[in-house]
């Protein structure tokens, strides 16, 4: 396949026996444009040629330089200018060429908007996570291995094979740790979703512009954001209740659709049940999917299905999203089953149709574990990660 950037390297392309424009390795201009256009995601996959390091380490794709692409679409240029010069240039020839420009431009806008998209995260001393996602052709199962990895790069403790977030900020509107900023790529274009490591909420989304959109209450975690409505909750004020959640199909289509309605959202046209219905679906298939097993099999298991699954259909409460928490507290705190603050965790969970007999209960369906603000202080059964007695 082809990259554009070894055209950088060109001081003019080489031509072929027919008089037409080659790139090294021996592809015709012609060539080089059919497959780019045939062969879109792969074409930009090596274009992302650039590997960049994020300050945590992990190697993620950043796109191809804006000077790489502007490169190429010179010596494309050049070569045009010299090819019109010529009375053996070919219609076809002159054709090639200003196709392969208008496919280096294409790029170059493309990274221009990419390497902005981090802008209101940086300074700020948080670590930057960035992934990308192809929704219509990668696997959700490694997405979210690859988005836990990144939750929890610097996470400090675990519990057996469960790892503990970073403890979190005294409130939600203070900057995190890190930021995981997953591309998902849909059906339209992509969009970027903004998630804390902390806890992995999510506090805004990009549009087809690039431009940020943050959950109400959280403009000042991206600055320069537009504010929405809606919260970034289950209650009636942002996903519109916990009685919706169980009802929404969840697919690799329903979330492709999610995706294409946050990169077309406009508030002044986009009805706010449209918006609270596609942000939940994508609530639903990744951070929750990253907590819990129970969320993530059944998503996993008829994620290529065409009509998917609805949760109510496969765990036991819908309330099991809304004791993370508490589930991860009585799993870690380092008092008995029977005493009475472990016991106030589970009356508390009853209320919501979730049951558990034992620690091991509450750490069963988990695959994460979140440090809440109230066990911070506490005794924990949790072991330091790399200590050699854990």
């Amino acid at each position: 396949m082809f990259a554009l950037e070894p055209l950088v390297r060109c001081r003019g392309l080489p031509r072929s026996p027919v008089g037409e424009p080659v790139a090294p390795g021996g592809l015709s201009a012609a060539a080089l444009v059919d497959l780019a256009i045939s062969e879109p995601v792969y074409a930009f996959r090596r274009c992302n040629g650039n590997r960049m390091e994020a300050r945590g380490g992990l190697k993620l794709n950043r796109g191809m330089h804006p000077r790489v692409a502007a490169k190429a679409c010179m010596e494309a240029r050049r070569g045009l200018k010299h090819n019109r010069c010529s009375t053996s240039t070919s219609m076809k020839e002159i054709i090639s060429t200003n196709l392969l420009i208008l496919v280096a431009l294409s790029y170059l806008v493309h990274a221009v908007s990419a390497q902005s998209l981090d802008e209101p995260f940086r300074g700020t001393g948080a670590e930057i996570y960035e992934m990308t996602y192809d929704l219509k052709q990668d696997q959700q199962a490694s997405f979210i291995v690859s988005f836990i990895d990144c939750a929890t790069k610097e996470s400090e403790f675990h519990l057996g094979t469960l790892k503990v977030l970073r403890n979190q900020t005294d409130t939600d509107r203070e900057v995190p740790f890190g930021w995981i900023l997953p591309r998902l790529i849909a059906r339209k274009g992509s969009v970027t979703l903004a998630f804390r490591t902390d806890n992995l909420y999510l506090i805004g989304f990009t549009d087809k512009y690039g431009g940020w959109y943050s959950f109400n209450g959280y403009k000042v975690l991206i600055p320069g954001s537009t504010e929405l409505e809606i919260n970034g909750g289950y209650g009636e004020g942002g996903m519109g209740g916990f009685r919706k959640l169980g009802d929404l199909p969840l697919s690799r289509r329903h979330a492709l659709d999610a995706v294409d309605i946050l990169w077309d959202y406009d508030p002044s046209t986009t009805p706010k049940e449209v918006l609270q219905n596609a942000t939940a679906t994508l609530l639903l298939v990744i951070p929750e999917s990253a907590r819990f097993k129970e969320v993530f099999e059944p998503v996993i298991a008829d994620w290529d299905s065409k009509e998917g699954i609805s949760l109510k259909k496969k765990i036991k409460s819908i309330g099991l999203l809304h004791n993370w928490g508490k589930l991860s507290s009585v799993g870690m705190i380092g008092l008995p089953w029977d005493s009475s603050e472990v016991q106030g965790y589970v009356k508390k969970m009853k209320k919501e149709k979730v049951y558990i007999n034992s620690k091991e209960d509450a750490l069963r369906p988990l695959k994460v574990l979140l440090m809440s603000r109230a066990m911070r202080p506490k005794e924990l059964v949790i072991k330091r990660i790399n200590d050699p007695q854990s």
